[in-house]
């Protein structure tokens, strides 16, 4: 290799041209670098702000449907409450109309219990008006019968002593 270089004063002009290149290379490559760094640091945060993004938009559109739900729920439960009160009325309606049936039968039990206590106090009185005129009646026939009985028997007992008398 000394063969080669003809003397030190090459050999140091070689390895300052060396130094050069590798100077001159290792600015290139460094250039590169940073550009290659810079390039990659752009599209990471190009990239992260993508991502992020996606995410937010991604989360937006679920707070959307969630709202949308939330929304379809509320109408749903006001529906039902509407749906509730409407029944509730109508349940009080038919329990009052159920009260005021109950009390419109108890009063038109209590109506025919007092007519019909009233009718058999009637029935009772005009039986036992009639029982004592059938027994004044009666009275009064076998009174007649009695006087009937004797008057005939007096009669009888009359016309025996009549014909007794002509037969002696």
């Amino acid at each position: 290799m000394s063969e080669f270089y003809e003397n030190d004063e090459d050999v140091l002009q070689m390895i300052q041209h060396i130094k050069k290149i590798t100077k001159e290379s290792k600015r290139k490559y460094e250039l590169d670098i940073d550009n290659i760094v810079e390039d990659t640091k752009i599209n990471l945060i190009n990239n992260v702000n993508d991502e992020k993004n996606n995410i937010k938009q991604e989360i937006d559109d679920k707070i959307k449907k969630l709202k949308e739900d939330i929304r379809k729920h509320e109408k749903n439960i006001k529906d039902k409450n509407k749906l509730y009160q409407k029944l509730k009325r109508e349940l009080a309606n038919v329990v009052n109309n159920y009260k005021n049936k109950i009390k419109e039968f108890y009063l038109q039990t209590e109506n025919f219990m007092k007519t019909y206590e009233n009718e058999k106090k009637e029935l009772d009185e005009l039986e036992d008006k009639e029982w004592k005129d059938l027994n004044i009646q009666c009275i009064e026939i076998l009174n007649n019968t009695k006087s009937n009985i004797y008057a005939t028997k007096d009669e009888t007992s009359e016309k025996l002593r009549k014909v007794l008398k002509s037969i002696l």
